[in-house]
């Protein structure tokens, strides 16, 4: 430590010791005796001021003769009281050497050896005492406070001809030290040192919390002051002081050190003692380096750092859009390596700067993307290829311009490969704001719609696309008169694909199933919202509304509201049914705005530089004022996304709005913070202390101190809870009382709080708790209660709780009464149903008939479930006896139904047979009937079922357009043989059937045909013949075709239709007819081989 030119030397005496002190005696006197080796070293204080004696002595001794004064002699200092040492000599007080013999016998006697001494010291040691200080009252003032605060036996003192005032301390020396310590301080000019140290070492100078710093300080009793981190600007100060350390090019820091010549030297030790022990390691940043060339040095990190503990960090080429850190080189490890390595750096860049060329290409920018890669992949796999760097303008920029920089043999080498890349992907552009009769207004709805439900997401994985959307800033820039969405895939036709869902899905949402919401104040939004999005979500349950709220940044104000159906809903809506939910959830939103609609606007001037006070560290201020539960919105000078407010508005406004009230009270409480941190007076020193009950204290600490560490966060206040339930907190005035609030109403909430249990049995916990947690989640959020099943398997998902649950079958329900009843209740419900629907059964069935009982499509099986209102889940594995288990859950009724069903089918299955019959094609129509009526007359002849659906797979024809005959049935096998014999009896009786015409007056053919066809059936169906009326206009015979008894029949009744009775009576000449075997024909039917 360094002594400085006014503190002299030190001088120890025995104890005992008289010494007569003269204006003419310096402290340039030699040590006169030793204590004994055994003695304690004088305190670590006085070391430095002690090594300094020889020295001084010998300048002394050139200055007088040694005459003068005779330290051997007796008679000027005599025996101290005591024996003699045991081997004569004195011991030296920096070891045990003896004295030096040309000391013992000077002049020519030899000295007497000098007694042991006790514990006691004298210390002699001298100083510059300020002209302030010279005063007799203010000196004997501090010689007074030195011996009482030390403890010393006596302090004397001497001034001298060259105003160094000597002090002759007797005493012990830990309480001679603090009594040098008490007289340097009191009596000596104030000093101030400023020292340079790394900014990177600030933080360990001052400690947590000030802590470091403020123990320094006490030790020193110095004041010390370190730059703040925003009057740091990286030079070296004001060139006053030179650091005290090998700085290199890191930036530094003040450190001003005030206080008395003792005091600066020991705290600048200290200081310097923690610069040192962390700059041991060094951290360079070469910012310099252009990013064109960080891959290059990202390849060659492991040869860089080979051997040396270092670590290297190069940024890659792809930078995340709105990143505004200056990318650079990084350099950690030990000093001197870091500096090789950096200076190995500085090597390559200017080679490679004179190797690596330039070169530029045109790409259309929407192609940029497919260049870039996903989060910057193709950058770098072009520049593992070629070594070069391809650089695309920033998303803002409209430039085509593409930059590749690299060895110029590869550049162009590298601009193929970009070309490659930029043309590997399929782009298609939709511009949806054509839709809707180019609404654009609308289709920027739908997009923010489609943003905030993600409703374009199954297309893109359906599809394997990509779908961007233009961005908020894009959608509310009216001078953008497209809103246009680009897709891009691998295929051509993948992403035509996704172009036609895409557009379905815009004109599926009209601009009826959209409407605005104007007028409602910012500061309303919270509310409609709602806790945790209660109201948004309660709108949609209730509506089948989607609410989109407006951003900060948009540039409307309106909520917009799109509906989007209940998810129940099986068929779209009607437009009365969507007005009226959108004009409900208009209504909903309008009783929130009419419940607060007393709102206000203050504006405060400020100075903007004070406004750091008002948001506080972290923002605690801020959040104290204008927290969550609060009513008041604050806005600290103009908002830059809104340029339309008030010209009013400057950088020094304070805007506060919100119910009248309580503006005018957070207006106060501000102007009393800025004032109250202006001055300095109160920051971080009011505090607060009150009782909170103890059995919450783990409510009110959280787990691992979350809780307690949100609040000392969140407000900037420091929180201390002792076992006795005694809360201090200390911090900002406003901030201390806004914590205090808030812990007191938790222990109101906490006082409230019950625990409620439900024994339900263990086998129902997994589907009260759903996949992941999800139902008891959505339970707990909508009570604010917390909800706890016993540890099992099926409860893996839920946190533990902090209650030990000693009954398996117990949940346990903890939060405010009302709440925790009402969760209780519902889980009582669910219960119930479950244990109603709960019920399983398990059935085997052949491994080849579980595609029967799916059907086609999971038709069949959804069928079942659907009638039944029973689950049914089916076990793929395989097994070694060709079967796999079923199992059905519902109810019993409903299980039983699904059983039977399937076994049904498996029987089926299990009788299944398959034939064909060969029939020529002419009788294919009248085999399938009218719209398949045949078809499914033949079905039930043949003892199959009356489903449709079912009736649907037994019999297959042929279509019309085909030249197959071949007519396939098949299902159980006792109906097949039966469907197969009717289909030929049928076909005998088609083969010996006749047709007749008849002619009839073409205005008695409705007469035939008679009300809906019904007349026309019943001849047909009575007489077992087809009956073939001509189109009006055309030709008067009427064909009857069939069996010639049928035939004659319906002949009969024909001409009894079309004939009056008088006319039959008179016994008029039938027409003429002709009864001919029916002519072949191709059928006029459909080309569908299935029932209808």
């Amino acid at each position: 430590m360094t002594v400085h030119d006014d503190l002299t030397a030190t001088v120890i005496v025995e104890d005992d010791t008289s010494v007569d002190l003269t204006s003419s005696v310096t402290t340039a006197d030699t040590v006169v005796s030793s204590p004994p080796a055994s003695s304690p070293s004088p305190a670590d204080a006085l070391t430095s001021a002690s090594a300094t004696a020889s020295s001084a002595t010998e300048s002394s001794t050139k200055r007088r003769p040694k005459e003068k004064l005779d330290i051997t002699s007796l008679e000027a200092f005599p025996t101290l009281g005591g024996g003699a040492s045991k081997n004569g000599a004195a011991s030296s007080i920096w070891g045990s050497k003896p004295v030096s013999s040309s000391v013992a016998k000077a002049n020519g006697k030899a000295r007497t050896p000098l007694p042991a001494r006790s514990s006691d010291v004298t210390v002699i040691f001298d100083f510059v005492v300020s002209p302030q200080s010279r005063d007799r009252a203010v000196f004997a003032e501090a010689i007074t406070k030195a011996k009482e605060l030390s403890g010393v036996t006596s302090i004397e003192s001497s001034t001298s001809k060259t105003l160094s005032t000597t002090f002759i301390v007797k005493g012990k020396p830990e309480s001679i030290a603090i009594a040098r310590r008490a007289l340097v301080r009191a009596l000596t000019a104030k000093v101030t040192e400023k020292i340079l140290v790394p900014s990177s070492v600030r933080a360990f100078i001052i400690g947590t919390g000030g802590r470091n710093l403020k123990a320094i300080q006490q030790r020193s009793s110095t004041k010390i002051q370190v730059q703040k981190k925003e009057e740091i600007a990286g030079g070296d100060g004001d060139g006053s002081s030179k650091p005290d350390y090998d700085a290199g090019e890191e930036e530094t820091t003040d450190v001003t050190i005030e206080g008395d010549i003792d005091g600066v030297a020991m705290a600048k030790a200290e200081i310097l003692e923690v610069v040192a022990e962390r700059t041991k390691n060094l951290t360079v940043r070469l910012s310099h380096i252009n990013p064109d060339y960080f891959p290059y040095f990202a390849a060659q990190v492991t040869t860089l750092a080979e051997g040396e503990d270092i670590k290297i960090r190069v940024p890659t080429l792809y930078r995340e859009p709105g990143d505004a850190i200056t990318p650079a080189i990084s350099i950690s490890g030990e000093r001197n390596a870091v500096q090789e390595i950096k200076a190995k750096i500085e090597e390559s860049l200017q080679e490679l700067q004179r190797s690596y060329g330039t070169a530029n290409t045109s790409i259309p920018k929407r192609q940029h993307r497919f260049i870039v890669g996903e989060k910057g992949k193709t950058l770098q796999e072009i520049f593992d290829i070629t070594e070069c760097v391809v650089k695309v303008p920033p998303a803002e920029d409209p430039s085509d311009i593409v930059t590749l920089v690299g060895p110029r043999a590869r550049i162009g080498e590298a601009i193929s490969l970009a070309m490659a890349k930029a043309n590997s992907i399929i782009l298609e552009r939709i511009d949806i704001s054509k839709a809707h009769s180019k609404n654009r207004g609308h289709a920027r709805d739908v997009t923010r719609y489609f943003q905030s439900a993600r409703r374009l997401h199954d297309i893109e994985r359906n599809n394997d696309v990509q779908i961007s959307l233009p961005s908020s800033k894009e959608l509310f820039d009216e001078s953008i008169p497209e809103v246009a969405y680009d897709i891009t895939g691998k295929t051509n036709e993948s992403v035509k694909k996704a172009r036609k869902e895409v557009v379905d899905l815009v004109n599926s949402i009209p601009p009826v199933w959209v409407a605005h919401l104007g007028g409602i104040d910012p500061l309303l939004h919270r509310h409609m919202i709602g806790y945790k999005r209660r109201n948004l979500q309660k709108v949609k349950e209730q509506f089948g509304i989607e609410t989109l709220m407006p951003d900060e940044t948009d540039g409307s104000s309106d909520i917009v509201l799109i509906y989007e159906g209940k998810v129940s809903d099986e068929f779209g809506p009607h437009e009365s049914e969507i007005r009226s939910a959108l004009d409900s959830a208009i209504k909903f939103f309008e009783d929130i705005r009419t419940k607060q609609a007393d709102l206000v606007t203050k504006v405060l001037t400020i100075p903007s530089m004070k406004h750091k006070f008002i948001i506080g560290p972290k923002r605690s201020t801020i959040n104290a004022l204008s927290g969550p539960e609060s009513s008041v919105y604050i806005q600290l000078g103009p908002n830059k996304d809104r340029p339309s407010q008030s010209d009013d508005i400057t950088e020094d406004s304070v805007i506060i709005r919100g119910p009248a009230a309580e503006v005018d009270n957070v207006a106060k409480k501000i102007e009393e913070i800025v004032e109250e941190a202006s001055n300095q007076e109160i920051l971080n020193s009011f505090s607060v202390k009150f009782d909170f009950p103890t059995k919450f204290s783990s409510q009110l600490i959280g787990k691992g101190g979350s809780n307690i560490s949100k609040y000392r966060e969140e407000l900037g206040v420091k929180i201390d809870l002792d076992d006795e339930g005694s809360v201090t907190i200390k911090g900002i005035k406003s901030n201390v009382l806004e914590t205090q609030a808030r812990i007191e109403a938790l222990a109101a909430r906490l006082a409230d709080e019950v625990v409620l249990t439900l024994k339900v049995p263990i086998e129902h916990h997994s589907a009260l708790i759903g996949q992941k947690g999800k139902f008891v989640k959505r339970l707990e959020e909508r009570y604010d209660v917390r909800v706890n099943f016993p540890r099992s398997e099926e409860s893996e998902n839920v946190e533990a709780s902090d209650i030990v649950l000693n009954n398996k079958d117990e949940i346990v329900i903890r939060g405010p009464s009302k709440r925790a009843t009402k969760a209780r209740d519902e889980l009582l419900e669910l219960y119930k149903y479950e244990a109603e629907h709960g019920h399983i059964a398990n059935i085997t069935v052949p491994k080849r008939a579980i595609s029967r009982i799916i059907g086609r499509k999971g038709e069949l099986i959804n069928d079942i479930m659907e009638s039944t209102g029973a689950k049914v889940d089916i076990v793929r594995k395989e097994t070694d006896d060709g079967t796999s288990s079923v199992t059905i859950s519902g109810t019993e009724e409903g299980i039983q139904k699904a059983k039977a069903k399937i076994l049904e089918v498996v029987e089926e299955f299990e009788q299944f047979a398959s034939q064909t019959i060969d029939v020529d094609k002419r009788y294919h129509r009248s085999l399938i009937g009218n719209k398949g009526a045949t078809l499914r007359d033949i079905v039930l002849r043949s003892g199959g079922p009356d489903d449709v659906s079912q009736q649907r797979r037994i019999i297959r024809i042929p279509p019309a357009s085909s030249s197959d005959t071949k007519i396939t049935v098949q299902g159980n096998e006792g109906v097949v043989v039966n469907v197969i014999k009717e289909i030929q009896r049928r076909v005998a009786e088609l083969e010996n059937q006749i047709e007749s015409e008849v002619e009839v007056p073409l205005e008695k053919h409705r007469f035939i045909i008679g009300p809906g066809g019904s007349t026309k059936r019943s001849i047909e169906q009575d007489c077992g013949v087809t009956l073939t009326v001509p189109p009006q206009k055309t030709t008067k015979a009427v064909k009857i075709q069939g069996p010639p008894g049928g035939v004659e029949k319906a002949k009969a009744r024909v001409v009894e239709l079309t004939t009056s009775k008088k006319e039959r009576n008179n016994g008029q000449k039938i027409p003429a007819s002709t009864a001919t075997p029916p002519a072949e024909e191709t059928p006029s039917v459909a080309p569908e081989e299935k029932l209808s």
